[in-house]
């Protein structure tokens, strides 16, 4: 049983990252510098997201998160990521875009953590495969020109105010 247990633990880590894993490793497809690439994706209520058009008309710097609600490295990150929409709620030139790499477990976790902000769901990684081939949480900030100005892969050891302000000093 603590066998089975250990493998059960084993698969879901095996999605997440430890550690920093920088634009550098092969399994980018997106760095520092790239255009940010053109995909359509719904949110949880329908509403669609078009790249790069919802980025650059009207212009906003965009935080772009992929997650898995069963990574325990995600979980670290989103109460930082529910603070950074929270404080730039109604903020015109600034939006936060959440995708979910899976759905195993997303509504439960996003009920038990009282997050309120919007997801999308990413159903068999279409959106994410332009970005990268591996690791979650991924986190790329794309200014309002469509570039993308900062990446990062992991937990981040920022406290969500620096967080925030590593997103808006990209506006």
């Amino acid at each position: 049983m603590r066998i089975a247990a250990f493998m059960l633990l084993s698969f879901f880590m095996a999605a997440c990252v430890v550690g920093d894993k920088t634009e550098e490793a092969d399994y980018e497809i997106i760095k520092v510098g790239d255009k940010v690439p053109k995909f359509e994706i719904s949110d949880k209520s329908g509403n669609l997201f078009t790249s790069p058009d919802d980025i650059t008309v009207p212009a906003k710097t965009t935080l772009i998160v992929f997650f898995s609600p069963t990574c325990i490295h995600c979980k670290v990150e989103m109460p930082s990521i529910q603070y950074i929409v929270d404080q730039t709620a109604g903020d015109p030139d600034l939006q936060v875009l959440n995708m979910s790499v899976n759905t195993e477990g997303l509504a439960e976790y996003w009920q038990q953590s009282g997050f309120t902000m919007n997801y999308c769901i990413d159903a068999g990684r279409r959106v994410y495969s332009f970005f990268a081939k591996q690791y979650v949480p991924r986190f790329y900030i794309v200014g309002a020109d469509g570039i993308v100005k900062w990446v990062f892969v992991g937990e981040t050891d920022m406290s969500k105010e620096q967080f925030l302000a590593k997103f808006r000093s990209f506006r």
